[in-house]
């Protein structure tokens, strides 16, 4: 068994690799960019989460009201630390809902996810041709 000697050269360059590679390391995980490592939970953004599921659980709720005619709903709730203060919703329709009685179905609809009064509810309506002109 013959054991070949390395030259100083090489044994300095491989130390100081291994030493760029470990430090490199440390600092990505003390910075934590999201390269598989974990970023803490805060409280905000459990609450925003939560906002963030509620709008969707609104969106999903009037759209799947009247299939035919949504296309699509905008929803922005505002909110405090545990509770919904307001909510603004824009809803765009192949026929822009004028029907009073329909909007007042809509409002219902939102008002029963969201557990708001309806003046804390603001609902906007626009067409297709209207929004997209």
């Amino acid at each position: 068994m013959k054991h070949k000697k390395f030259k100083p050269k090489i044994l300095y360059l491989f130390c100081s690799v291994m030493a760029i590679v470990v430090c490199g390391t440390i600092y990505l995980g003390i910075t934590n960019l999201d390269l598989g490592g974990s970023k803490p939970v805060t409280d905000e953004d459990l609450l925003q989460k939560q906002r963030h599921l509620k709008e969707i659980e609104v969106m999903q709720a009037l759209c799947d009201y009247d299939k035919d005619n949504i296309k699509d709903v905008s929803v922005h709730v505002e909110a405090s630390e545990n509770e919904i203060l307001s909510a603004n919703i824009f809803v765009l329709s192949k026929d822009k809902i004028t029907d009073l009685e329909e909007q007042a179905k809509i409002k219902e609809i939102a008002l029963g996810c969201l557990n708001l009064e309806p003046q804390k509810v603001f609902i906007e309506y626009a067409d297709n041709a209207e929004y997209y002109d």
